[in-house]
């Protein structure tokens, strides 16, 4: 639905166009929401989206780390919903390998978490490696996202 009504070209507009670091976390997030929707790989292609997260990822650009880990978190989870069109996409971008590389080896815990599959997934090329996935998104808020999961106290009772 989000995608239907032109949500994705209004939210890389505000990444590319405004330069306010808060706005650029908040837009990335909600794209990294979006990426996930079936329906997010061609509205992306209309918009260069693949491109301007790349660029994102990209350390030398100077975004900010939670732009950094949002839009990998937005690579990620189009890969997830987009499969080997999603990859071929990412691929296609030549900084493409060799930034989210840097980006598993030098980024935050969060990023880490995202530019290591990532990464796994533009190098085999196959969508399924996802399908033990037990959930597509994560807390974006979250500073460590779904690599902070706790385990239960040892005095915990299961059931």
């Amino acid at each position: 639905m989000m995608v239907e009504i032109g949500v994705v070209a209004v939210l890389f507009s505000l990444v590319v166009k405004d330069g306010r670091t808060g706005i650029v976390e908040d837009a990335t997030a909600v794209i990294a929401q979006v990426a996930g929707c079936v329906e997010s790989l061609e509205a992306f292609r209309k918009v260069a989206g693949v491109r301007v997260l790349v660029d994102l990822v990209d350390l030398g650009t100077g975004a900010s780390e939670r732009s950094r880990e949002n839009a990998a978190s937005a690579l990620l989870n189009l890969v997830m919903s987009g499969g080997e069109s999603a990859v071929g996409d990412i691929a296609e971008v030549e900084i493409a390998e060799e930034v989210v590389r840097e980006l598993a080896e030098k980024g935050s815990l969060r990023a880490k978490s995202k530019a290591g599959p990532l990464l796994k997934a533009m190098n085999s090329g196959r969508r399924d490696q996802w399908s033990s996935c037990p959930r597509m998104f994560e807390d974006l808020d979250s500073p460590a996202g779904a690599g902070d999961l706790k385990q239960p106290p040892s005095s915990a009772v299961s059931f």
